[in-house]
């Protein structure tokens, strides 16, 4: 690939991440303001962030083949345009059933994003830029989930959430029409014939390996903390003593910036002690974390946030890795299983987890998510300790 087409290529691929996980995440802070206008509980207005996760686990069974068969900028350039108006219709929505159907409708679009930008990346660039291509797209998983969360919140305080929708919404389009314009076509692109059940032997295999169904049910958990625990913070803090508006609660998003120190720090330390013990290491720094938010003290809180989010990073980078290394076979469709597992448990986390606010408290939801990340200790317990053969790159949230 040309110098030129390199830098459009990359830009294409950081916008397309930027604007699907904006628009993934950009609720988050509104599920207070749902809660009053609506008059729900804040297991139902949570769901206004679950069905919008829940897709995206799937996206490597369905819109895998359908890229092998139509090719991936054309399907990413569908997807991606598309996925832009179910927000700019949820703006005039008159009941919040409206809204989730938006939702739903967003998510199902936007869950070919990321496996088929994955999947472009290895197939167009050259092996020694693969690393570079995709730090600088997951960089757009976390500034977008976090521009997403942050606009949207200041939006919703000084107009309304339906010009956060409406405007987000917009700039997505925006983005993809630039996306389309800067991506270079396919160049090692072949068609094959459509096969939609080509990717379940290889999932049943997966599934079957002792080395990998602890990492995958440790991604489900982790994920169902991270959302659940962002999640029911914006009741807390909404509410008396705090009072917080939701602009200032979309800047809460800003704590998991700690991720970056330590994915860098994770890799170190794999390198000397291997995978699980940096996993299992970040599993207890993020229950620690966790039970630090139980204090009153706002600045107690967002200290907690930010040890919770360094040692949630530390897992995932490496149980992802631990992923790649351990696939006897097909480590795309072993990594696409992770990917769902850690969605799946992400769109659960308030469905779940919002009946402990409601009866427990911010008290109980910190128990109770302290013991989870504990608890997938045990489950990393039961693989057998190695180093992996390879490292992964691909560590989006």
């Amino acid at each position: 690939m040309m110098a030129s087409s390199y830098r459009k290529a990359n830009m294409a691929l950081f916008i397309a991440s930027f604007i699907t996980f904006s628009d993934i995440y950009m609720s988050q802070p509104l599920l207070p303001l749902f809660v009053r206008e609506f008059g729900l509980t804040s297991s139902v207005a949570s769901l206004a962030v679950s069905l919008v996760i829940f897709p995206v686990g799937l996206s490597f069974v369905f819109y895998g083949p359908i890229a092998d068969v139509i090719g991936k900028k054309r399907l990413l350039s569908i997807v991606l345009v598309l996925s832009a108006f179910p927000g700019i219709l949820t703006s005039f929505a008159g009941s919040f059933s409206i809204i989730l159907l938006g939702r739903l409708a967003d998510g199902l679009l936007l869950a070919g994003v990321p496996a088929i930008a994955m999947a472009y990346i290895g197939e167009e660039f050259d092996q020694s830029k693969l690393a570079t291509v995709m730090g600088l797209y997951i960089s757009g998983n976390t500034m977008g989930g976090m521009g997403g969360r942050i606009i949207s919140g200041f939006l919703s305080e000084y107009f309304s959430w339906r010009v956060s929708f409406i405007a987000l919404s917009l700039v997505h389009l925006a983005g993809a029409l630039a996306f389309i314009y800067l991506l270079p076509a396919s160049k090692s692109f072949k068609p094959s014939s459509y096969k939609p059940f080509g990717v379940l032997e290889t999932t049943v295999d997966n599934l079957k390996n002792p080395l990998l169904l602890g990492a995958y049910i440790t991604g489900g958990l982790i994920m169902f903390n991270f959302v659940g625990i962002y999640n029911t913070l914006t009741f807390r803090l909404s509410a008396s003593p705090y009072n917080l508006s939701a602009s200032i609660i979309g800047l809460l998003f800003l704590t998991y910036l700690s991720g970056t120190f330590s994915s860098a720090i994770t890799g170190i330390l794999s390198r000397k002690r291997g995978v699980l013990f940096s996993a299992k290491l970040g599993l207890v720094i993020a229950s620690a974390g966790t039970l630090m938010t139980i204090s009153p003290s706002l600045p107690l809180i967002i200290t907690g946030l930010l040890v919770m989010c360094f040692g949630f990073f530390a897992t995932h980078t490496s149980s992802t890795s631990w992923v790649s290394s351990a696939a006897n076979r097909d480590k795309a469709a072993a990594s696409g299983l992770y990917v769902l597992f850690y969605y799946t448990g992400g769109s659960l986390a308030g469905v779940v987890l919002s009946p402990v606010w409601d009866n427990w408290g911010w008290q109980g939801v910190a128990v109770t998510t302290s013991l989870v990340f504990l608890i997938c200790v045990q489950f990393l317990y039961g693989l057998i300790e190695r180093r992996p053969r390879e490292p992964a790159e691909n560590q989006s949230l």
